[in-house]
């Protein structure tokens, strides 16, 4: 995926992308994304990480998570994000 860019905020982070290859038609080729992330820690007894693709209407900058708090995301089952907001 190409990046557009990139906006953290505590431990949530909006990331911008462009689908460059794809083998579903949920992300075709071409698509402008918007993913939410949401780093819940990394202990085994912290809830999982959370995370959400929605379309993104063409644009240069990410909206800060707070105005994305509204965007549904779902548990990561495997894996974990890290969000490090530079503050």
């Amino acid at each position: 995926m190409g990046h557009i860019c990139v906006n953290a905020d505590g431990n949530e982070a909006i990331v911008g992308t462009i689908t460059t290859r794809s083998n579903t038609s949920f992300l075709p080729v071409g698509m402008r994304n918007l993913w939410k992330i949401v780093d819940n820690g990394q202990g085994r007894h912290d809830p999982p990480d959370r995370v959400g693709v929605f379309g993104f209407p063409p644009s240069t900058s990410c909206p800060p998570p707070a105005l994305a708090a509204a965007l549904p995301t779902g548990a990561v089952e495997r894996g974990n994000f890290v969000v490090k907001d530079g503050g």
